[in-house]
């Protein structure tokens, strides 16, 4: 039996098929994320060690060729390069496509750690991390005309209950150091306690250190010992002794130095309005809607600014939020437009009935077309969009040309469901043609390497998702929907085509 003629015979269970569609695509459309661009993976793995004080010659030679020489052998690792500057190694791992990055992380991070102590003792430990794609959704500023910690205080807040929004990844601040203490010392009371710099720091670092002691067994009972001395308050750092006076006194850092509590010099500014401000940079978190997500986020500022004393101020902008929405409405806009004029079209060379049997194959190829994006993936983004659009008239080429065959035999006189059974046999290999055709000129971007690669990877695979949807459209529910929908016709086809067959006559 032909696909045809299975339509035809069996018209409920086809209307129940594109019934399916449309309610499990609306309910895609509404559930699927909105973001301004796809979500992708970047394969890459850094290897970031800080050696304060080296030149760039010396963090290449001491820190950055070790690290190189131990993970070069890696697996997975496709390229591998490096940057060396003055106090700071980058080394930068590029992966193998489809490599598995939370393994390779784990992998370069466990060889890292064998050379740690073959590197310089001032050099910080390396930190090993995938590279991730940060998408902003929203750039939240707090100022006020309140003392620095105060400021401090109440954005560190704020930091802290925005990371804890569904959908927020990370956030990245500018603006603001972090918490230090300021020795300020008197050099006069050094020279009179001839006491130097490096006395003064290295008595200090001494101090401030939380150190295991071993183990005490007594009854049975096996204690842990560990020796704290860490620093918390200022008075911990003004009570360390640095030397012995010659009466045998210890001279402690409050006898040549003052102590207050500060933020390091940040390395970036942040201002709103000319007033200082300190500011978030949030990114969501991969295949999370940014319009729902910004909302709530919005809502729990509202909420926040209710706690704060009236002299602080938070702002919001760089709402990337209204771009997903102007796109998404730019899409429907003009898929609206799209469709009004293939009806027209369509219109203009079939009957009424013909046409709209042609035009429905549009929103079930778009709807089929989100459902096989929700199980791939893939979210409403703009080139997701932009790949719909972009099909918007290929979608119908294949019912334009089973729907006007039918109709041809509809008016020799045939009947309509015979019509329809044989109208689409007859032209099945060519639609079929014609959707593999166009699906084949996509073909090419999904084999795109590289980072740009995957990005552009989204328009083919959601443009060859509707035809494949409108193929089946056309081949198995449009055949049922002509023979239960078309009527018998005069053979000049109606009064909308005479006017095309006088034109093809003269031709």
């Amino acid at each position: 039996m032909h696909i045809a003629e299975f339509s035809v015979k069996n018209s409920v269970l086809v209307n129940l098929l594109m019934g399916a569609i449309i309610i499990i695509g609306l309910v895609f459309v509404l559930v699927l994320p909105h973001e301004l661009f796809p979500s992708i993976k970047i394969e890459i793995v850094t290897v970031e060690t800080v050696f304060p004080g080296a030149s760039a010659e010396d963090v290449e030679k001491l820190v950055t060729i070790p690290i190189e020489e131990e993970i070069k052998n890696t697996s997975g690792i496709k390229l591998l390069r490096s940057t060396s500057s003055e106090g700071l190694s980058v080394v930068i791992a590029e992966l193998e496509t489809g490599e598995d990055v939370t393994q390779l992380v784990q992998d370069i991070d466990s060889k890292v750690a064998r050379i740690k102590d073959r590197l310089p003792e001032d050099a910080e430990e390396p930190i090993v991390e995938e590279v991730k794609s940060d998408f902003p959704l929203l750039n939240v500023a707090i100022t006020g005309e309140v003392p620095r910690q105060t400021l401090r205080s109440h954005a560190m807040r704020l930091r802290d209950e925005l990371q804890l929004i569904e959908g927020v990844d990370n956030i990245v601040f500018s603006g603001v150091g972090d918490p230090v203490f300021w020795v300020n010392l008197d050099y006069p009371k050094m020279h009179q306690y001839k006491i130097g710099v490096d006395r003064v720091s290295n008595a200090i670092i001494q101090k401030n250190l939380d150190l295991p002691g071993g183990g005490y067994t007594q009854d049975k009972i096996e204690l842990l010992v560990r020796t704290k001395g860490k620093v918390y308050e200022v008075d911990d750092i003004l009570n360390i002794p640095i030397i012995r006076d010659p009466g045998g006194k210890h001279v402690l850092v409050r006898d040549i130095a003052t102590v207050e509590i500060g933020e390091e010099k940040a390395r970036t500014s942040s201002r709103v309005n000319g007033e200082p401000a300190i500011t978030f940079w949030i990114n969501k978190q991969k295949n999370i809607d940014a319009i729902n997500t910004v909302k709530v986020i919005r809502e729990f500022i509202d909420e926040f600014k209710n706690t704060l004393p009236d002299s602080i101020t938070i702002y919001d902008t760089n709402d990337s939020s209204y771009w997903v929405k102007k796109r998404f409405e730019s899409m429907l806009k003009s898929g609206g437009l799209g469709l009004f004029f293939v009806m027209v079209s369509l219109g203009l060379f079939l009957n009424r009935r013909a046409a709209l049997i042609a035009a429905l194959g549009i929103p079930v190829s778009f709807l089929g077309a989100f459902i096989l994006m929700k199980f791939n993936g893939i979210t409403i983004n703009m080139l997701s969009m932009f790949g719909l659009i972009m099909v918007l008239g290929i979608v119908v080429d294949d019912a334009i040309i089973v729907v006007e065959n039918v109709q041809r035999y509809i008016t020799q006189g045939v009947p309509p469901r015979e019509a329809a059974v044989r109208g689409t046999k007859e032209v099945a290999l060519p639609v079929m043609a014609t959707i593999l055709t166009n699906i084949a000129a996509f073909t090419p971007l999904l084999f795109a390497t590289g980072l740009i690669g995957e990005f552009l990877s989204v328009i083919p695979k959601v443009a060859i998702f509707a035809l494949l949807v409108s193929l089946l459209e056309a081949l198995i529910i449009m055949p049922s929907h002509c023979a239960d929908w078309m009527k018998p016709e005069s053979k000049n086809g109606g009064n909308n085509r005479g006017w095309f067959l006088k034109v093809r006559s003269v031709y």
